[in-house]
């Protein structure tokens, strides 16, 4: 179990914010697809969030594994190079190769 903590959430605001920066891209080139929807809270609170609707078809037949998504996309918004093509490229497909 994860202990939920102030780094947590803080950690899970800047990994979305990172994925709802660069979605247009990734849905382009890698069809990694994300909608930013309004929810309501059990506080009846209304807060825009951001849902993963598409992966890609690697190879037909073949789905990742669904309890590695979480560390997929932590990993996507944490561990690639955002800030210069080549290296950014090569680090979504080698991030796509390891949760698939």
């Amino acid at each position: 179990t994860v202990k939920v903590s102030k780094t947590n959430i803080d950690l899970a605001r800047q990994a979305t914010t990172c994925l709802a920066e660069k979605a247009p891209m990734l849905e382009e080139y890698f069809s990694i697809k994300f909608e930013k929807r309004q929810v309501q809270t059990v506080q009846k609170k209304a807060i825009r969030t951001l849902f993963l609707t598409g992966l890609p078809v690697l190879l037909d037949g073949h789905s990742p594994q669904p309890h590695a998504l979480p560390i997929f996309l932590l990993r996507l918004a944490t561990e690639v190079n955002w800030k210069e093509e080549q290296p950014c490229f090569e680090g979504i497909c080698r991030e796509l190769a390891s949760f698939y």
